[in-house]
């Protein structure tokens, strides 16, 4: 919020924050009507952080229209007693539909994702596994480590800007590329997870062809835009237990 705050400075809302003004409540779904939320790190401190069932959120850009809230809050007046997963999809189902048609469709690189917070800490284990795996023979593995990289960084700026890459295309290009079944075997268990946790994804048909599939990771495309462009940003990544859990050496080690 520019408003507030220290004079000159800004006073950003933290997921941090968020969890600490939740906590005690019970939360059904929270939606994030901001680009780039939909990350695994963000996920995963909710899913420890607070009692909520459902992340939505974009691992990518997304419209500076936001949520469709009339049309949201219409489906839930009609159908009260639903569920909270299908709460939850109403929301990418709204999205995807006003980003389809016109006049919207310039704006259509974007894109929302369900994500189910009770299965993330299994994700977050079993990736922790993959990575550990690839470490454990990194000379064989970096080549094929950067170039799953570069191929899941995600479009309009991403890569210089966010330093996020898709986290399902990464593992994929991983498992596709290497030949030691240990490692296939822990990748195959990350995409397993993945296709649990991720249980709607709302995007438009350009989208669709791009490359997003619901969740993202930090990922620099190289160690010196880690320590230099991004240095800042690390510092504010380090509080987030994703970081603090392996993620962030693996990065440094790369």
């Amino acid at each position: 919020d520019e408003t507030t705050g220290v004079e000159g400075e800004s006073d950003w809302l933290s997921h941090q924050e968020v969890i600490e003004a939740l906590s005690g409540y019970k939360v059904d779904i929270i939606a994030s009507d901001e680009c780039i939320v939909g990350q695994i790190e963000v996920a995963y401190e909710y899913s420890l952080g607070l009692d909520t069932d459902y992340l939505v959120a974009s691992e990518g850009y997304i419209g500076w229209r936001g949520f469709t809230y009339d049309t949201i809050l219409q489906r839930l007046n009609v159908e009260p007693t639903m569920s909270t997963e299908r709460a939850a999809v109403i929301l990418t189902e709204e999205f995807t539909e006003y980003f389809s048609n016109p006049p919207y469709m310039s704006e259509s690189l974007t894109m929302q994702a369900v994500s189910k917070l009770a299965d993330v800490p299994d994700l977050v284990e079993d990736y922790g596994t993959f990575t550990d795996l690839l470490l454990e023979d990194l000379d064989s593995y970096y080549n094929i480590i950067w170039t799953a990289q570069r191929s899941g960084i995600l479009t309009w700026g991403e890569r210089g800007n966010a330093g996020i890459t898709d986290l399902t295309h990464f593992v994929e290009h991983i498992v596709d590329n290497v030949k030691d079944a240990d490692v296939v075997a822990a990748g195959e268990a990350v995409l397993e997870d993945l296709s649990e946790v991720i249980v709607d994804l709302g995007v438009t048909r350009q989208t669709d062809q791009l490359g997003y599939h619901g969740l993202g990771i930090f990922f620099p495309h190289s160690y010196g835009s880690l320590v230099t462009a991004f240095g800042p940003t690390v510092e504010l990544y380090k509080v987030f237990l994703f970081a603090q859990e392996g993620w962030l050496d693996f990065l440094y080690t790369l």
